[in-house]
């Protein structure tokens, strides 16, 4: 049995697996690659080498071993394994055939081959619910890979979809991770198109004027206003030469007051702001290439099915006037799948749009 060994971004995280007798596409020679014989023709960013436990090489299938070598090897049962991209498997000795390797959720080589052969990345914030989590599936099952940051433990599986716990009201916490990190392990070199949706939001408080407690407002405008800003201005920076779009996902209370909703209304506004300044900057040109290749987008989804939509019809209508209003949106059944706002979301990120920001609301 031969083995392929990937080193990804110079970092000792291995997916080793076995190749599959017909190959893997777009190698070369009948066979595929073939452990170090193979490194020479390996793709950019992929290093190929006979399969390794940490940094001892195992010998191949039918390869007798000293007694030496067998003390050496590791204990009987499963080695667990993880890579850059999230991806997890484990080694497994096997009775007639010594030590093989698996992944849990692939069938075949060729599933891994095509994750690692990915040069898009989407960042979208608030994944594990609604539109969020749409989005993020969309893009998985796309050929993305996808790194969903929200406070809660991730709801999505699949294969290209790698999770990270982050309280965006953490503003130390958001910084740090980012400008470390996150862009050691997705640096610009090795990737061709990057996505950012800034789709994660608060309601609280919801109260009217007078009743707005300063620690809810402060962390209202956090979450929905200054870390998104910040996150357009840092993947500008960083990501300057590769195709970058952002979705700042909207409301209608960016542009439109509703009692009960100051907090809400004024983060979405002031994050709409945003986004139309960052297009003139982008317009009039920023230096070092910044921006050349990016696109952004404030998107209104309207009235989705979402776990906020079960919020607001909640809330007391001390705190919101006009909760009787989305409480017969809901019963007329026009709130919409989170799927329909994540499909458009989706396309524009594969897009090569005319203008650096434009502003549109979801096309039934």
């Amino acid at each position: 049995t031969r083995f392929l060994f990937l080193e990804i971004r110079g970092k000792a995280t291995f997916c080793p697996f076995p190749l599959p007798e017909s190959g893997l596409p777009g190698t070369r020679g009948p066979n595929g690659y073939s452990g170090g014989d193979g490194e020479d023709a390996a793709p950019p960013g992929i290093r190929i080498f006979k399969l390794t436990n940490n940094t001892r090489p195992l010998e191949s299938s039918g390869t007798k071993r000293s007694q030496a070598e067998n003390r050496a090897r590791p204990p009987m049962g499963k080695s667990n394994i993880h890579n850059a991209h999230g991806i997890e498997g484990f080694i497994a000795p096997s009775r007639n055939r010594g030590w093989t390797s698996r992944l849990d959720f692939a069938r075949d080589a060729n599933l891994i081959w095509s994750i690692m052969e990915m040069r898009k990345l989407a960042v979208v914030t608030g994944s594990t619910s609604g539109i969020g989590e749409a989005v993020a599936k969309q893009l998985a099952e796309g050929g993305w890979q996808v790194l969903g940051i929200a406070r809660r433990e991730g709801t999505l599986s699949h294969p290209a979809y790698r999770h990270h716990r982050l309280d965006l009201s953490d503003t130390a916490a958001v910084e740090s991770y980012f400008l470390h990190d996150f862009i050691e392990a997705y640096p610009a070199r090795e990737l061709e198109r990057v996505a950012l949706v800034n789709n994660a939001g608060l309601l609280e408080p919801m109260a009217t004027v007078p009743n707005l407690p300063m620690a809810a407002l402060t962390t209202a405008f956090t979450v929905n206003t200054v870390v998104p800003m910040w996150l357009m201005g840092f993947f500008l920076r960083a990501y300057a030469g590769v195709a970058l779009r952002i979705v700042n996902v909207s409301s209608a209370a960016a542009n439109n007051s509703r009692p009960g909703w100051a907090a809400y209304c004024a983060t979405k506004a002031a994050l709409q702001m945003a986004g139309r300044v960052f297009g003139d900057e982008m317009e009039n040109g920023y230096p070092s290439g910044i921006g050349e290749k990016a696109g952004i987008l404030a998107y209104e989804p309207g009235l989705v099915d979402t776990a906020m939509q079960t919020q607001i019809r909640q809330t007391p209508e001390e705190n919101f006037p006009i909760v009787s209003r989305f409480i017969g949106f809901f019963e007329a059944g026009k709130l919409q799948a989170p799927e329909k706002p994540a499909s458009e979301i989706r396309d524009f990120l594969e897009s090569d749009p005319d203008t650096p920001y434009r502003e549109d609301r979801i096309r039934i």
